[in-house]
């Protein structure tokens, strides 16, 4: 009997399967981003997996980690849970449909890799500052993708609600930067307080659209897609850096608020900056 109970026992311990980081990741005491962190894995460690549930994987350690930053040994990306599924199209262009969180706000981004990022630093990211392309979806991705724009951005957001994501949100996208010096001229009292280039802790979104069509306004796809995707950035703001975002607009700006001198317009006077918090509030 006891030489049946040791084989069970062990049979259970191993009955796991074996996954890789995909990004440094942090171990949690339970299933939840408020939960203790136990340790931070570096990206590429394996762990073994008991299973998948509501975006959390667990662990034989009997701790969890976020299932979006694993893949598993010899196959495909995770999604065990349908939490998410990922596709490359002829383009080039990643289609996923992110962690469980984004799937939940029903949102699909299209990730391309723009060159046009630097380091934060020890900042962490916790305001959003909406722009405008003054130009179409397609060009706008395609231009902030280039190593010659020597510009980028997190996010671009069509007129149809479509969404683009060019820059990781632990990397500073370099769309409202300034010198130390001009950030006395910013309208925002944050980037005038801290008095550093903004883009350290800034998540940049871009919108389809020209200043002298309607003066910023969005379409009804475009506002909702915009609510739902600041929903998902302060989900994973909590996520990653435990970042309590604000809904308001101290933390949801304006490029204008940041550089009114050479950004008077953007993204526009009728930028439905209440409906577009509404949305991510409630999303």
């Amino acid at each position: 009997m006891r030489a049946t109970l040791v084989i069970v026992f062990i049979a259970c311990v191993f009955a796991c399967t074996n996954y890789k980081t995909t990004a440094n990741l942090n171990v949690r005491a339970k299933a939840s981003v408020s939960s203790k962190i136990i340790k931070t894995l570096s990206i590429g460690t394996t762990v073994c997996v008991n299973s998948i549930s509501n975006g959390w994987a667990s662990l034989s350690t009997g701790y969890y980690v976020s299932s979006r930053y694993i893949t598993k040994v010899g196959g495909t990306s995770v999604p065990a849970d349908n939490s998410g599924s990922s596709s490359v199209s002829s383009s080039n262009t990643a289609t996923t449909s992110g962690s469980t969180k984004s799937s939940q706000l029903g949102l699909t981004f299209a990730k391309r890799d723009s060159p046009n990022k630097g380091s934060r630093g020890s900042w962490k990211p916790d305001v959003i500052v909406c722009h405008i392309t003054e130009g179409n979806y397609a060009g706008a991705v395609s231009w902030l993708c280039n190593k010659k724009a020597q510009a980028s951005c997190h996010f671009v957001v069509s007129k149809k609600g479509e969404i683009s994501q060019l820059v990781p949100l632990n990397k500073a996208a370099w769309c409202q930067g300034l010198t130390a010096a001009n950030t006395k001229n910013a309208k925002s009292s944050i980037v005038r307080k801290r008095g550093v280039n903004p883009n350290l802790y800034c998540v940049g979104i871009e919108h389809e659209g020209k200043w002298s069509d309607c003066h910023g306004c969005l379409p009804d796809a475009q506002k909702k897609a915009t609510g739902k995707l600041i929903k998902y950035i302060a989900l994973k703001l909590k996520e990653d850096y435990g970042v309590n975002f604000v809904f308001d607009r101290e933390h949801i700006i304006g490029h204008f608020e940041v550089d009114p001198k050479r950004k008077p317009h953007c993204p526009g006077e009728n930028f439905p900056w209440s409906e577009v918090i509404n949305i991510a509030k409630n999303a």
